[in-house]
């Protein structure tokens, strides 16, 4: 059974709750995908994100939010351990080059362009500055151009 499984929920928090549907799992594993750039961390990543959120509060957002935060706070940001290409087979060309960029300048990418969040968010989420998510973001689409 798993975690999410074996939590128990009170009749009033079921009501509260908007479901969390297959594609919403999916979209939080492509997102792990695209900030780590490794499948290998991936469902490690996401996992911690479904064990961090309240079982009462779990919607499709707080698990997105959860993703994000075990993603850039858990994994190295000078390392990009990598995939093979078909592991990770569920993303475009597009997106395989973009997992494959430095994470430096890839996560900035991912949160400003992909996310749409703000400098500001971005910037505390990965402990640079605000310029400097910018810098790295136009520097991600330079590579990738």
């Amino acid at each position: 059974m798993s975690t999410v499984q074996s939590r128990k929920l009170t009749p009033s928090s079921l009501k509260r709750m908007e479901p969390v549907f297959d594609l919403d799992l999916f979209d939080a594993y492509r997102v792990a995908v695209l900030l780590t750039g490794s499948t290998r961390i991936t469902e490690e990543v996401v996992t911690q994100a479904i064990e961090s959120v309240d079982p009462n509060v779990f919607t499709s957002d707080t698990l997105l939010e959860g993703t994000i935060r075990a993603a850039t706070e858990g994994a190295p940001s000078s390392e990009n351990a990598g995939f093979a290409p078909d592991e990770a087979e569920f993303l475009s060309l597009e997106l395989h080059e973009v997992a494959q960029l430095p994470a430096i300048v890839r996560q900035p990418l991912v949160l400003r362009v992909f996310l749409s969040m703000s400098r500001a968010s971005s910037a505390r989420l990965l402990g640079l500055e605000a310029d400097a998510v910018d810098g790295m973001t136009g520097l991600a689409a330079q590579i990738l151009a």
